[in-house]
């Protein structure tokens, strides 16, 4: 990572314009990504489509950070909060398309686990995509859909409201429990030459 920082401030007629900067910094680490394993199988249905599918499992916990020796306190502080709060999510993915002459139908579905050990700090996800599209010997056009879905939780802050004594002792935080939907379309056309 490189950061850099500066301000330029402009007092107009007072002293001008004066800027200060920092020295750029630079910081050097090693990340792990986590660990995944796929399974994958597809049925043709003769020369009219295919059906395939995904199953994929990921570690989301076996992620690491390391980080120069001069830091290895909080490489272990980070590495532990990685392994504490993301543990392991299934995924599937499917898929199924038709060909019918020069047109083909398309239509999918999508899986994403918790990547989260507690529930409340994440969760799944859902895809559903569906499309057509016309081929022909020098061109072809095609049209795409899909539909993300997922739940979530915010809190606007976070208190430890088991403290006996403290002045919210017993608090509900407030929650707002979220469900959001993305739509996302896509048209393709596309010359041979």
């Amino acid at each position: 990572d490189v950061q850099n920082q500066n301000i330029t401030a402009n007092t107009e007629d007072w002293h001008g314009t004066n800027s200060a900067s920092l020295l750029e910094n630079q910081y050097d680490y090693q990340l792990s990504t986590p660990w995944r394993a796929i399974v994958s199988g597809t049925v043709f249905l003769g020369k009219h489509g295919f059906f395939t599918a995904d199953y994929e499992v990921v570690d989301y916990g076996s992620a690491r950070f390391s980080f120069d020796a001069a830091d290895q306190s909080y490489e272990s502080q980070v590495n532990d909060a990685i392994r504490h709060s993301l543990g392991v999510a299934s995924n599937l993915r499917t898929g199924l398309e038709l060909r019918l002459d020069n047109f083909q139908l398309r239509g999918g579905f999508g899986y994403y686990g918790n990547p989260y050990k507690n529930s409340f700090d994440g969760s799944e996800r859902l895809d559903f995509s569906g499309g057509f599209g016309f081929r022909f010997p020098r061109a072809f056009v095609d049209f795409g859909f899909i539909h993300h879905e997922y739940k979530n939780s915010e809190q606007p802050y976070q208190l430890d409201t088991s403290t006996p004594g403290s002045w919210y002792y017993g608090m509900v935080v407030p929650t707002a429990d979220l469900k959001t939907g993305t739509n996302t379309a896509v048209v393709t056309v596309g010359f041979k030459l």
